[in-house]
């Protein structure tokens, strides 16, 4: 599972075309999930080892995960409902 889309900007100050987004992380307390996503400038390169472009980081009531069996697909589904991921598409 990933995302594709385009960056207007990064923790690096350029935009990116078809960037390369997955979900790295999710962790939970009672009250909040914490999700991260690292973008990168394409497949290849995550693949190849290179750094990430970009990290986003984002909350969700832990309620929208917690009765997941797998929280990171659960994570992909929630992300793909905010404002951030309009326009993304699966790849």
């Amino acid at each position: 599972m990933a995302f594709q889309k385009t960056l207007d900007t990064t923790d690096h100050g350029v935009a990116v075309t078809d960037a390369y987004g997955t979900v790295t992380s999710v962790r939970s307390d009672k009250n909040n999930s914490r999700i991260s996503v690292e973008w990168f400038a394409s497949k290849d390169a995550r693949d190849a080892g290179n750094m990430s472009l970009h990290t986003g980081n984002y909350r969700a009531p832990a309620s929208e995960l917690a009765s997941a069996d797998n929280p990171v697909a659960c994570a992909y589904t929630w992300l793909k409902t905010q404002s951030d991921f309009t326009g993304a598409t699966d790849v």
